[in-house]
């Protein structure tokens, strides 16, 4: 038993200190690199820079243009964080997957290893709110929103919260991006934000989730919001969707309640698979005066030949 305790300690005193604090670390350098690693969400797909349709090297000495995920990339264990330091301060958060190669082209990169995911994300929401007046341009968010920790989509409601413009729209943004069912949270704020640009992006939030639970509820708010324009949005996104079918809008338009916002539900129809066929429907069934209106003009936006003489021939 004592030797055993007498090697665990010899092996503290000879293992090489990691400076695992992020802030201190940003701070201890002027100019350069700091970079460290926090477990990724399940199934996120790998992030790196990209040349056309291959992945490719991330060079510090570059500004990239093709940066980011895509679904059929391998999935990562883990997210590398390389920080920018410019001026003692950090100037760019970039996020890397385990399958990205990161050239450094002998810039000099102070390694940290792994580091506490709820330290990252504590830091990471610091560096969000410090650059509260612009969009995600330091990357913090992104980062953020690729890690594991089950703190995350809780930071984001906070951040979503504050209500202020750029931080909480992207915010909810990286939410509705997040792998994972992030539907709950999106329902909270629903409740919790006030009516505006911040609220309506919950929509496309809830259209980039693609799972049942988020589509009926993008559904629900389109029907039944007490925004009009927070339904007129979200009736946007319902056109988007890959789930809708063209009997919901239909019975949308139908609804005498939702009169007002026929202009937008008859576009809705217009973009999705069964739009055309469903326009004709309009024209044929007992819908009101501007409904018939919008899928006229729609439908005349038509180039096949076939949909114009049917069109015509109704005229």
């Amino acid at each position: 038993m004592i030797t055993k305790l007498i090697l665990s300690l010899l092996a503290l005193i000879t293992a090489p200190f990691v400076d695992n604090d992020i802030e201190r670390a940003a701070k201890s350098i002027k100019n350069g690199w700091i970079s460290y690693q926090v477990p990724a969400a399940p199934e996120t797909p790998s992030v790196c820079c990209w040349d056309g349709d291959d992945m490719a090297q991330c060079d510090l000495n570059q500004k990239h243009r093709g940066y980011g995920s895509r679904a059929e990339t391998p999935k990562t264990d883990q997210i590398h964080v390389y920080v920018k330091i410019k001026a003692s301060a950090p100037e760019v958060i970039m996020p890397v997957g385990d399958h990205c190669e990161v050239k450094t082209g002998g810039v000099d990169v102070k390694r940290l290893g792994p580091v506490a995911p709820k330290a990252s994300v504590n830091w990471l929401k610091a560096q969000a709110i410090s650059r509260q007046g612009h969009a995600d341009e330091n990357g913090s968010l992104y980062a953020l929103s690729l890690h594991g920790a089950p703190e995350v989509p809780g930071t984001l409601v906070e951040l979503a919260e504050l209500n202020r413009e750029g931080l909480s729209s992207q915010a909810v943004f990286w939410l509705g991006n997040r792998q994972g069912n992030a539907t709950q949270a999106l329902k909270k704020l629903l409740g919790s934000l006030p009516k505006g640009e911040t609220r309506r992006s919950i929509n496309m939030a809830l259209q980039h989730q693609a799972s049942p639970a988020a589509f009926d509820l993008l559904k629900q708010v389109a029907q039944d919001d007490k925004d009009p324009e927070q339904q007129r949005d979200a009736i946007f996104w319902l056109g988007q969707s890959d789930q809708i079918e063209a009997q919901a809008l239909l019975d949308m338009i139908a609804d005498p309640e939702m009169s007002a916002l026929h202009e937008a539900l008859v576009f809705s129809l217009s973009q999705s698979q069964q739009g055309e066929q469903a326009l004709f429907r309009i024209l044929k069934g007992d819908y009101s005066q501007t409904a018939k209106k919008q899928a006229v003009f729609w439908l005349a936006q038509s180039d096949d030949e076939t949909t114009q003489n049917q069109l015509m021939e109704m005229l």
